[in-house]
């Protein structure tokens, strides 16, 4: 008599384990992507510091070659 009641009791604790699992999975992934995109962030941060670190010392001497190199596009100046 009692039988069915202990079945249905052991199916719905599987169903809880089966459903509570999945819950904790996707709760568990959804923490590791936000951490993986927070540590892109500081990548791609750091990335943009050295860029213009990089930009700023090329610009001191772009500017002096952008001097040279129009000059060899015009001619010698004319004294």
């Amino acid at each position: 008599m009692h039988v069915y009641p202990g079945i249905f009791v052991g199916a719905g604790l599987i169903r809880l384990g089966v459903t509570g699992s999945g819950a904790l999975s996707r709760w568990s992934q959804s923490i590791r992507d936000t951490e993986f995109l927070v540590e892109m962030r500081l990548r791609n941060y750091d990335q943009e510091k050295e860029n213009e670190k990089r930009e700023g010392n090329e610009k001191g001497r772009g500017e002096a070659e952008d001097v040279v190199g129009t000059e060899q596009a015009v001619g010698p100046a004319a004294d």
